[in-house]
C-alpha cells in the first residue's frame, strides 16, 4: 500500500485526483480560485482546500509520490501546483523556482530602492515556506517586529497589496 487508498497503481490515483479536481471545481470556492485567480488564495483558503482534498485521500505527499512513480519525476512542487497541472497542463516546477523567478521578473520590471528590494526577498523567503502570502502573514513572526503589512505598505508608498498581488500572478505566470 502506498496511499493510494482504494487505487492500485500511481496512475490511477491521479486519475481519480484529476477527475476530484473536474468535478469540483465549482462546487469548491478554493478550488476554483487556485484555477482562476491563484493571487486571490487566502491562507485560509489553502487550509480549507487542503483539508477537503484530505478527506478524498489526496494529500500533497501522496500526490507528490504517486507523480514520482507514474511519471519518473521527482518535483518539489506545491498541492497547488499538482492542482493547475492537471486542470490547466500548467507546467509544473518545483515552487522554490517559481518564487524566484517570479522575484526576478518583478525586481526587473521597475527601479526598486534598497528597502523595497530586501522586502521583496523577505516575502519571497516566506512564500516558499507557506505556499501564500496575505495581509494576515504579516501580523505573526518576526513581521510584527518589523511593522507587518503598515510597514510594507508604506515602504511601497501605499501599493504593498498591490505588489503582493503582482508578486503572486508571477508566481503563477505560466507564460514567462
Amino acid at each position: 500500500m502506498h496511499g493510494w487508498g482504494a487505487y492500485t497503481r500511481p496512475e490511477d490515483y491521479l486519475s481519480a485526483f484529476q477527475r476530484f479536481i473536474a468535478d469540483n471545481v465549482n462546487r469548491n470556492a478554493a478550488l476554483q480560485i487556485v484555477l482562476t485567480h491563484p493571487r486571490d488564495l487566502t491562507a485560509g483558503h489553502l487550509r480549507t482546500l487542503m483539508a477537503t482534498l484530505a478527506q478524498h485521500q489526496f494529500t500533497e505527499a501522496h500526490v507528490r509520490t504517486a507523480w514520482a512513480q507514474a511519471r519518473q519525476e521527482d518535483l518539489a512542487a506545491t498541492l497547488i501546483g499538482y492542482i493547475r497541472q492537471m486542470a490547466l497542463g500548467s507546467p509544473l516546477v518545483p515552487f522554490s523556482n517559481r518564487v524566484d523567478k517570479a522575484v526576478a521578473r518583478l525586481l526587473a520590471s521597475r527601479a526598486w530602492t534598497t528597502p523595497q528590494r530586501k522586502w521583496l526577498e523577505r516575502i519571497a523567503t516566506t512564500l516558499k515556506d507557506t505556499v501564500v502570502v496575505d495581509e494576515a502573514t504579516f501580523s505573526q513572526g518576526a513581521y510584527v517586529a518589523h511593522g507587518g503589512f503598515r510597514a510594507i505598505d508604506t515602504v511601497f508608498n501605499g501599493q504593498g497589496r498591490e505588489v503582493l498581488a503582482e508578486l503572486e500572478d508571477e508566481v503563477w505566470n505560466d507564460a514567462a
